[in-house]
């Protein structure tokens, strides 16, 4: 089934989803667990979820913006340049250099950024090189035209195209990408031969075809001006061999924009060419329209790169469309050349061949065609292998993941459950299929369930991790750590995805880490971890109205009773003073053990601090009874020190130190005297 490997496959990796540490899980379990903590935990933590910055929070793209404008404003100025106008004719010729300049400042900005592959941020750096000496090619270009109106051949321009051409292909020759296959490395070299060739034919035919001797006085002047469109060949050839060994996603849409422009940059090159070796070449005009617009789309693709990297974007151009391209660029270059021989030397073919030149260019399209049919249903037939062979592959892996995988619909009824339901949750998968999914939660997890569900129907985030509990019919609750995905823009599967695990045991073990972390071994009472927050969060919540007390007591005569009896028995009956004084307590006060014989209770929301004395009494008074422990029964006592919050400024132990001052006050009292202090 398609839509179950499309689970696996995309939304399914136990390797990226599952990589968090157990002592990790159990340390943020520990403070989720804290009773006394202010601080909630978000239980959803978004997983490759798509940014929300705007594209107008970056000045790159701002930049780019007016860029854009700034080419459309030159491209609209230029059928009105007519005449002698001089300043026209310079801002004809400067108009370049702020858009190269702005290119170079994309590629470093580009080249420094860390968000970007250090391979990819090694390409832009030298192609920003490469802007560089074409920035200083086009400051030479203007210097030219404005002052003698004419570029010479050759000149100091020719040289800076021409280096700046070589540095821009190991600029994309640096682009990250996969390696090459031996089959692989044939095909390119193949392929580039037929893309060098037949653009070499079309440059020659156009270029050293007839009448170049005639216009042209010097051969160094036509080898310049065939190097022109040549060396845009060799950056299409590096760039082609980039889109064979698959470049990263979020480069295909780069290479694409910067490929564009290459293309553009080269065709128009080829016209000036075309039409100033037969000196009918005048600055202005369509040629000077395409290069700003080639420029352009060079300039913007290295911002396009961080942009889409900062943002997280789909990129427009998917690594399946490059392909198409890649897999038929050889056979354009094929039809390009064969049109350009046909333009130059097709008169000359009939006058000596007759109706068999007609014959064996009806016969070279048809086997074009038939190859190109032939290659078309050989990718068909292998994606279809692939696809087969994935689809068996990832099906299997389905049926035995010890993970569950549940496929929801946008009402979240269960549309999928995978056979390892019954391992994870003890009942058949048909047992979900139809089934309301907050039918499963249990109900005091269901808001921040269903919350996190919102976030992701909603596009807040395309992926979220939850831990949550499902109510089973005669079961106990298993805690689930689930992965939810949105493929709901998806056809292959049309739903939410949830990966979900068995995480009951960690959490029995992060509940019990808990408790021994704020818990006293003895008594179970709370001890001073837990006391200390809690009291500070009870005088962060201090008001006007109301009393905070601190008691501290001890127990009189502990000592003789460890040295008489052992200190087994003087733990039994530390044990029995504590479940005394927890029956003596209301249900809100915090009963804590700090050390040894020494005990603290906190008392909140009282009216006055007469109301804390009067707990102390009742605590005090509650032991005229005797204690039963360890097969004994006898009377204790304890002393008792108050300390009397009187400001919420104060840090917690001051409080503490306070109160236990009292007790010691008390003590020098005499036994199971009662001694307060205001702070």
């Amino acid at each position: 089934n398609p839509m179950f490997v499309h689970c696996i496959r995309g939304a399914f990796d136990p390797k990226r989803i599952w990589t968090e540490e157990s002592e990790a899980m159990a340390q943020q379990s520990v403070a989720r667990s804290n009773p006394v903590s202010s601080q909630t935990s978000d239980l959803t933590d978004p997983v490759g979820s798509r940014s929300s910055l705007a594209w107008h929070s970056d000045w790159g793209n701002l930049v780019l913006a007016g860029l854009l404008l700034y080419v459309a404003a030159y491209i609209a100025f230029l059928p009105f340049q007519t005449g002698d106008n001089r300043i026209a004719s310079y801002a004809q010729e400067l108009a370049y250099l702020p858009v190269m300049a702005t290119g170079v400042l994309f590629a470093f900005r580009a080249a420094r950024s860390g968000i970007l592959h250090p391979q990819a941020r090694r390409a832009w750096a030298v192609i920003g090189v490469s802007f560089l000496i074409w920035l200083v090619a086009d400051g030479f270009w203007a210097y030219y035209t404005i002052t003698r109106h004419s570029v010479p051949l050759p000149s100091w321009t020719d040289a800076a195209f021409m280096i700046k051409g070589l540095v821009l292909v190991g600029g994309i020759l640096m682009f990250p990408a996969s390696g090459l296959s031996r089959p692989e490395r044939t095909r390119f070299w193949l392929d580039s031969g037929i893309i060098v060739l037949g653009l070499a034919v079309l440059t020659a035919s156009l270029i050293i075809g007839p009448g170049l001797l005639e216009f042209t006085d010097v051969t160094v002047d036509a080898f310049i001006l065939f190097a022109y469109p040549v060396t845009h060949t060799l950056a299409l050839v590096a760039l082609y061999s980039i889109f064979l060994r698959r470049p990263r996603e979020n480069a295909t849409d780069v290479l694409v924009l910067f490929g564009a422009g290459l293309v553009v940059y080269a065709i128009t090159d080829l016209w000036w060419a075309f039409l100033d070796v037969r000196g009918m070449f005048t600055t202005g005009g369509v040629a000077y329209a395409f290069w700003m617009i080639a420029q352009a789309l060079l300039v913007a693709s290295p911002q396009r790169h961080y942009d889409i990297t900062r943002r997280r974007l789909v990129p427009v151009v998917s690594n399946t469309i490059a392909e198409r391209l890649r897999s038929r660029t050889p056979y354009a270059a094929l039809a390009v050349a064969l049109a350009a021989v046909l333009f130059t030397s097709l008169p000359e073919f009939l006058n000596r061949f007759g109706i068999v030149t007609i014959l064996m260019l009806a016969l070279l399209a048809l086997f074009i065609f038939r190859q190109v049919a032939t290659h078309q249903e050989n990718v068909r037939l292998s994606v279809e292998r692939v696809k087969r062979e994935n689809e068996e592959r990832f099906q299997a892996l389905v049926e035995h993941s010890s993970d569950m995988i549940t496929v929801l619909d946008q009402d979240l009824r269960c549309r999928f459950q995978s056979p390892s339901a019954l391992e994870v949750t003890g009942q058949q998968s048909n047992a979900f299929t139809g089934t309301q999914f907050p039918e499963w939660i249990l109900p005091a997890d269901r808001e921040h369930v269903l919350h996190t569900f919102d976030d992701v129907l909603n596009g807040v985030t395309d992926r979220a991790r939850l831990e949550w509990r499902m109510q089973r019919p005669g079961l106990p609750v298993l805690h689930l750590e689930t992965i939810v995905t949105n493929e709901l823009s998806n056809p292959t599967v049309g739903g939410l995805v949830l990966n979900s695990r068995d995480v009951t045991e960690r959490k029995i073990l992060e509940e019990r880490l808990t408790h021994q972390a704020y818990h006293d071994p003895l008594t179970g009472l709370p001890n001073r971890a837990h006391f200390v927050p809690a009291l500070e969060q009870a005088l962060r919540n201090l008001e006007r109205s109301t009393v905070l007390s601190v008691i501290f007591f001890d127990l009189d005569r502990l000592k003789q009773i460890n040295d008489t009896f052992g200190h087994e028995t003087g733990d039994a009956l530390l044990v029995a003073l504590s479940e005394r004084i927890t029956r003596l307590l209301r249900p809100g006060d915090t009963f804590a053990r700090l050390a040894g014989d020494e005990f603290t209770v906190l008392l909140t929301d009282l009216a006055s601090e007469s109301g804390a004395r009067r707990v102390a009494e009742r605590l005090r008074d509650g032991l005229q009874e005797p204690l039963d422990f360890a097969g004994q029964s006898k009377r204790v006592s304890i002393s008792i020190g108050i300390a009397v919050v009187t400001s919420k400024e104060l840090s917690a132990e001051s409080v503490i130190g306070t109160a236990d001052a009292a007790m010691y006050a008390a003590k020098r009292a005499g036994a199971g005297q009662i001694h307060l202090e205001r702070v």
